[in-house]
């Protein structure tokens, strides 16, 4: 008669690690747009100087932090420039906390390369932008 206790054991062994492998917590980690509610800067600039807006982000519940800016520029050679400004959140964290009334702040900078109109849109909702206008000379 074979000895079959080990080797029943032995799988016993690799199932029960299988299971308890299973049910180890997952891993919440994302980046998503986050809005941006407000957004206060100059309304005119010159060619190349440095242009800084203050943005405040609302980023959702207690799980989230600012990550970085996202700047998309339209390339319009001869009339006015667009820039399309949002806001990226990193989400770490499977049990958050709904707060809608958390801001935190950011900086967007940039140097206007040619004299014309920037049409700056931060995007505050869902294809729905806070709209600012600078005039660079």
């Amino acid at each position: 008669m074979k000895n079959t206790v080990l080797p029943l054991s032995l799988f016993a062994a690799l199932a029960a690690s299988a299971g308890c492998q299973a049910l180890q917590e997952p891993v919440c980690d994302s980046q998503q747009l986050a809005p941006i509610v407000q957004a206060t800067g100059p309304r005119t600039a010159t060619v190349n100087q440095l242009v800084s807006y203050a943005l405040s982000v609302k980023l959702g519940n207690s799980c989230g932090a600012f990550d970085t800016l996202v700047v998309s520029t339209g390339n319009n050679k001869t009339g006015p420039i667009t820039q399309q400004i949002g806001a990226r959140g990193h989400y770490v964290g499977c049990s958050c906390q709904a707060d809608t009334m958390a801001v935190t702040t950011a900086t967007y900078q940039f140097r206007p390369s040619r004299a014309g109109t920037y049409y700056l849109q931060f995007l505050s909702r869902q294809s729905r932008f806070l709209i600012d206008t600078l005039v660079v000379q």
